[in-house]
């Protein structure tokens, strides 16, 4: 009798492993490969460890039928979203600015403007009257607090 993939009257001739690859001992692994333990995986797929995944679903982070979408900056497999940051957002819950579970204090807003100091009859953006009249305005037609406004640094010390 022949080892395994052999045949013949010698046993010289390679026994055909259509579709597949041959392992160590010359048994063939039809349509698959051989994992780290040396067995054949038909699936053909393989987890992070090298190991037979027989379902086929290798998740984002090497995890057999795992449920990892995608790796988040940190290195953290996440079956969540991600949020702005790159970070996993496992409940997948944003707020305005983006972050994760966040309340809107993160955001960071630039908004430049002109602004007709003779329609609001006043002489300076520095003026308080623009300030009391303008940013109640501001802060409702884009939808942000109104104690998140502030006039550019150094524009005026003592503005609010």
């Amino acid at each position: 009798a022949c080892d395994p993939g052999f045949s013949g009257v010698l046993c010289e001739a390679e026994a055909a492993c259509e579709g597949g690859t041959r392992g160590p001992s010359g048994e063939c692994c039809a349509g698959g490969a051989f994992d780290a333990s040396g067995a054949c995986c038909a699936a053909g797929a393989m987890d992070g460890q090298g190991m037979c995944c027989p379902s086929g679903q290798v998740d984002a982070c090497g995890v057999c039928d795992g449920a990892a979408k995608v790796v988040d900056v940190e290195g953290t497999c996440c079956a969540g979203v991600l949020d702005n940051g790159g970070k996993c957002c496992p409940a997948g819950v944003f707020d305005e600015c983006g972050a994760c579970n966040g309340d809107g204090s993160t955001c960071n807003l630039l908004v430049s403007t002109q602004v007709d100091l003779d329609a609001l009859q006043v002489d300076s953006v520095c003026n308080p009257a623009f300030v009391t009249a303008f940013f109640p305005e501001l802060s409702a037609s884009i939808n942000v607090s109104e104690s998140r406004l502030a006039l550019a640094p150094g524009q005026c010390a003592a503005a609010r």
